[in-house]
């Protein structure tokens, strides 16, 4: 077996192939033949029962391993924050209280549900971080238009999901090492013959994209021996894929697991190998923004979610909130 490692474009996307090949049965039927003709012999029968015993038991160890090594990995948690071993061990500051906000029509990351309860993948997090770290947080939902105005309240100590992180707001607040960095993924219908989302693999074939958008300039980049073909929203790009008239879309990873997982695909489709990570283009980090005021309050959250990335809370978080792995 081999494992190879892929950098796509100076990004990541790592594939692993396993290639074995299931040894014949050959030397053990013939043994046993052998094994026939000399059955008088209790001598021979007794070498050649012991010999073709040896090859069954490496035939049934070596199929064994076959077999494992065709079904599919799971998906493992990318670690988005690198955690340090040896800081999960210093000792931080704990306690306090803490007003957080968040978009309120922002899921997966933050919104209200049908029964009025305020939750997502952020919102859970920012929960789970405050009590990692013994603080009595009140998160609390506001729309989006409102946000940045909101957060200037005294009572406010910061924003956990929907303003853009650019320059302005990382000027303006104190930012915490991201929970989730935007990818992109290919996706193709099943059954496809396309094996992975290399720029040979794909020269020639049709490939959806959404006009103007960061994902269509990173396959206008990167992907012009393809035949690329845009279109005015995500879901006519998608439904063009479920009928047939592209090869293979591209766009954000965590939206296409919505359709892939839902109704809409009926099943369709899957995704192609691994996540694209394109920090020109169309990855951007989400992390928390807090007011300057409490220097402490960063340190904290940043060290409740390192310790809940590295128990695999995080991981947990986003498995609720996702249908599908996005890795």
């Amino acid at each position: 077996s081999g494992l190879k490692l892929r950098f796509h474009l100076g990004h990541f996307a790592l594939a692993q192939r396993l290639q074995t090949q299931t040894p014949s049965p050959a030397p053990a039927m013939k043994n046993l033949q052998i094994l026939k003709r000399a059955k008088n012999d209790t001598t021979a029968v007794s070498t050649l029962w012991r010999l073709n015993l040896l090859i069954y038991v490496l035939l049934v160890v070596v199929n064994s391993s076959f077999c494992q090594a065709q079904e599919p990995q799971q998906s493992t948690f990318p670690g988005f924050r690198h955690v340090d071993p040896a800081v999960l061990e210093a000792s931080h500051p704990t306690g306090g209280r803490a007003v957080l906000l968040a978009d309120d029509d922002f899921a997966p990351w933050s919104f209200v549900d049908a029964q009025g309860n305020f939750q997502g993948i952020a919102v859970e997090l920012a929960r789970q971080a405050c009590a990692e770290v013994l603080m009595t947080c009140d998160v609390r939902p506001v729309a989006f238009s409102e946000l940045m105005a909101a957060a200037q309240n005294n009572e406010v100590q910061g924003i956990v999901a929907g303003p853009k992180l650019d320059a302005q707001v990382a000027e303006q607040f104190a930012v915490t090492r991201p929970f989730f960095q935007t990818l992109g993924r290919f996706a193709v219908r099943t059954g496809s013959p396309l094996s992975a989302p290399d720029i040979r693999t794909l020269a020639g074939k049709r490939l959806g994209l959404r006009t103007n958008s960061a994902h269509a300039r990173f396959l206008e980049t990167h992907y012009g021996r393809s035949a690329l073909t845009p279109f005015d929203s995500n879901e006519a790009m998608l439904e063009a894929l479920r009928t047939g008239q592209v090869d293979a879309v591209f766009g954000d990873a965590v939206q296409m697991s919505f359709w892939l997982g839902g109704t809409a695909s009926r099943g369709c489709c899957a995704f192609l190998g691994k996540a694209f990570v394109d920090r020109g283009s169309f990855t951007r980090s989400l992390s928390f923004i807090l007011k300057k005021d409490d220097p402490n309050l960063r340190l904290k959250l940043d060290d409740a979610l390192d310790r809940l990335e590295a128990k695999g809370t995080t991981a947990q978080i986003f498995a609720r909130y996702l249908p599908i792995s996005v890795w």
